[in-house]
């Protein structure tokens, strides 16, 4: 009698374990599609900021040389005055 008792408190142990181990995984798994979506994502709009950026950057150096160059202009009418 003694032994039923522990072997069923042993399989309803195991039993409860390896069913709250399947909940957590289907739990997990989901938690973890749905932060992998949220990376893929914040990755494109980090992808379209850095484009941004790198197009807002190659205008400041087509401005600033344009600035350079028409300080060259002003500088040699100023010396060939």
């Amino acid at each position: 009698m003694v032994i039923t008792d522990v072997l069923y408190d042993l399989t309803v142990g195991v039993a409860g374990a390896v069913l709250g181990a399947l909940i957590m995984l289907m739990f997990t798994s989901k938690k973890n599609r749905r932060l992998s979506n949220e990376i893929i994502l914040n990755r494109k709009d980090l992808e379209k900021l850095r484009l941004e950026n790198n197009r807002l950057i190659e205008t400041i150096k087509n401005r600033e040389n344009q600035i350079l160059e028409l300080q060259k202009k002003i500088l040699k009418k100023k010396t060939g005055k």
